[in-house]
């Protein structure tokens, strides 16, 4: 399971070299997820802004309310654990 990230998707101001990484994230896992289709499956989380402590110090005054929370993400973890999903992107949108 790989991180990657909505802005790859949508682009983001001030962080083409982010988005570019996050992007390549995105497609190392597809790729992946074709040539070991046999033994190994291979998926990318992309939420969007994680709820941490750090991004809440650097963003005081935004509505976390769409912020995907920890919880949500260890969940999602156990959910494609548990699947025999591959290949997939794995969209937070709240």
């Amino acid at each position: 399971i790989n991180f990657g990230s909505v802005a790859a998707i949508s682009g983001m101001a001030l962080a083409t070299p982010y988005c570019v990484s996050k992007a390549a994230v995105h497609s190392f896992t597809q790729s992946l997820s074709l040539e070991l289709s046999d033994n190994v499956t291979c998926n990318v989380l992309v939420p969007s802004i994680i709820d941490t402590q750090t991004n809440r110090e650097a963003m005081p005054n935004v509505d976390r309310s769409d912020w995907v929370t920890i919880q949500e993400i260890a969940d999602k973890i156990l959910e494609i654990i548990n699947s025999q999903g591959s290949g997939k992107l794995i969209l937070f949108r709240n």
